[in-house]
């Protein structure tokens, strides 16, 4: 019975992988509209500017993170940089900040009309353009490759790097000779990952982007879902193919070069690294680097606070700041209130439905079902996350909008489609979670438990849950956090009524807030809660979890 209803529940998860992207292939095989929407978005003009503009970008923001990422990793680990600890720490918190937050700080500083620095330093600086989208994006997804590379240079053997020391070789060298190969694997797929979350973006692209008259692939397809006809969501149904299969064809052809020169270490306790000594390097060092911890993160973070705060944007007096707007916002503005209920309850369910999932897909792969299936299964729970955003939410509004079982129970404009599109995008997180903890719970306890006549639900109540604690904790904050302050797909998702605080947030900066400091606020709202979840999570993991 135990091993029917595990496979009524894989059956039920492989259903709502697979059904909105074949409704959406059918959806658009079968179309009788002449000519046909795939071959017109094809040979139009605007989808070679979108895919030309996505791949520059993307392998613009992609590059400079991992080179900026690189450099960070290494004076963090491998020198005596002052502070490091501090520092590190310090470099990773824009992981945990949405990256539309970024994008309203910066259009409050370089905007061409009333930027805060325009207005004070008399710059004509024009956030809109591409060198803007650049920043931005390189500003927040460099952590990406920044937390890949720290866990790869504390993997690595310092003994090789001390070897090649006592032949006499300067640190450049090691570094050049021997370290650097040993982090090739990481450091391309932390370009990757980098790069696929660039030509996934949609809220950056959008607020700084489209201004600008600079089109992506994600944009578009918003553009052509939000004309509401059928031609409009045919060729956003074409255009996200395109994206689909642009995001899967560079995940199998990073196999390759990965394949070409392979490096392994072998050794038992790894001793402490040798650090490398900078010298008179030191200190006009820490200078830059905190220069450019400034730019990215003090000075935008300032931004919104006066922003929030400002009665008139742009003007830094005592008597132009106090608490109106958000007494506006928070008192006077319907969808405020609105779009917190709903995010909370949104992304809560979904933290509890993937949780749950993640733990039975644990545990059924450890007790039920052969380990053979571990790895195509973390491959199908891992196919959503990194499938575009957009592309998912539309799968969703034709596979499941009409009925999540044909013409049963029509999701489209409810909140059930916008907790689906969570769960189904964030499963990965809390699978990959719950499956190193129930990893680490020796079979001899169940078994044990079982002969002293304990039932499942006791088993389960003195047994897992004690020893399951941290990391069920921990992955539904991994699937809240990120789904609470969701964008990219809320935007298309969303209805009247099913406001989010990312869609809200979105909408409000894009068609204008005419008390100004509205986005602001409710920006320092992410930004608050979004840290304290952050600590809380290391609290509770003991520091396994969180950042």
């Amino acid at each position: 019975m135990k091993k029917f209803l595990l496979f009524i529940f894989f059956a039920f998860l492989l259903y709502l992988f697979f059904a909105p992207f074949s409704a959406l292939f059918k959806h658009l095989l079968t179309t009788e509209i002449v000519p046909h929407p795939f071959v017109e978005t094809f040979r139009s003009s605007l989808l070679h500017t979108a895919l030309r503009n996505t791949f520059g970008l993307g392998l613009a923001v992609a590059s400079l993170s991992a080179v900026f990422a690189l450099g960070l990793a290494f004076l963090f680990t491998r020198t005596d940089f002052p502070l490091k600890s501090w520092w590190r720490g310090a470099f990773i918190m824009p992981y945990t900040v949405p990256p539309i937050v970024g994008a309203i700080a910066w259009i409050l500083l370089a905007n061409p009309n009333n930027g805060f620095l325009n207005v004070w330093t008399g710059w004509h600086l024009n956030i809109y353009s591409f060198i803007g989208l650049v920043l931005i994006e390189t500003s927040f997804l460099f952590t990406y490759v920044l937390l890949i590379l720290l866990k790869a240079f504390e993997a690595i053997d310092p003994t090789m790097e001390e070897a090649s020391r006592m032949s006499g070789a300067t640190t450049w060298q090691t570094f050049r000779h021997v370290t650097l190969p040993l982090l090739r694997a990481p450091l391309f797929n932390g370009f990757l990952l980098a790069f696929l979350a660039t030509t996934a973006s949609f809220g950056v692209p959008a607020l700084i982007g489209t201004p600008g008259g600079i089109f992506l692939l994600t944009t578009q397809i918003y553009t052509f879902q939000k004309m509401g006809s059928m031609s409009g969501i045919l060729k956003a149904s074409s255009l996200s193919l395109i994206l689909m299969g642009l995001a899967f064809i560079i995940l199998l052809l990073s196999e390759g070069p990965l394949r070409i020169r392979q490096f392994a270490t072998i050794s038992g306790k790894t001793p402490r690294p040798q650090i490398a000594p900078l010298g008179s390097w030191k200190w006009p060092l820490f200078v830059i680097i905190a220069i450019i911890f400034g730019i990215l993160f003090v000075l935008p973070l300032s931004a919104i606070v006066l922003a929030a705060f400002a009665k008139v944007q742009g003007i830094l007096t005592w008597s132009n700041f106090g608490f109106s707007n958000f007494e506006r916002i928070l008192f006077h503005t319907d969808e405020t209130f609105r779009a917190f209920v709903n995010s909370l309850l949104f992304a809560g369910t979904a933290g509890i439905f993937c949780v749950l999932a993640g733990f039975g897909l644990a545990y059924a792969l450890k007790y039920v079902f052969s380990p053979r299936l571990k790895g195509v299964t973390s491959i199908l729970v891992s196919l959503p996350y990194v499938t575009p955003g957009t592309v998912l939410a539309l799968a969703l509004l034709v596979g499941f909008g009409p009925g999540l079982f044909g013409s049963w129970l029509a999701l489209n404009s409810t909140g059930f489609l916008i907790i689906l599109a969570y769960s189904i995008k964030f499963l990965n997180f809390s699978y990959k979670t719950l499956e190193d903890g129930v990893g680490q719970i020796h079979p001899c306890l169940d078994e044990a438990s079982r002969l002293s006549g304990a039932g499942t639900w006791q088993t389960m109540r003195y047994i897992w849950w004690p020893l399951l604690r941290p990391s069920i904790i921990a992955s539904f904050f991994l699937v809240f956090m990120p789904a609470m302050f969701e964008v990219t797909m809320t935007v298309l998702l969303t209805g009247p009524g099913l406001e989010t605080i990312g869609a809200f947030i979105f909408h409000l900066q894009e068609y204008g807030d005419l008390g100004g400091g509205g986005p602001a606020v409710l920006a320092l709202l992410v930004i608050i809660p979004t840290g304290l979840f952050n600590f809380f999570l290391k609290f509770i993991s003991k520091g396994k979890y969180g950042l």
